[in-house]
């Protein structure tokens, strides 16, 4: 997921507007973790917001490969 800040600051995350009401729970590394949260205070954003947009880049992505 190259350029994942870029995609994060230009909103190209954006595919579907909706409420946030579905709960996961995630294990990840402390070296994930750590790095996640630099990334989301970077852009100004909380830790849940970036796992959302992350998820949502990579289904943009792998829906671009199927076309």
């Amino acid at each position: 997921m190259n350029g994942i800040n870029e995609a994060i600051k230009s909103g190209m995350y954006k595919l579907v507007r909706e409420a946030k009401s579905e709960r996961m729970q995630l294990l990840v590394r402390p070296a994930t973790k750590e790095a996640l949260s630099a990334i989301a205070k970077d852009a100004e954003i909380s830790i849940n917001e970036l796992a959302n947009r992350i998820f949502e880049t990579f289904i943009y992505d792998s829906q671009k490969k199927e076309d």
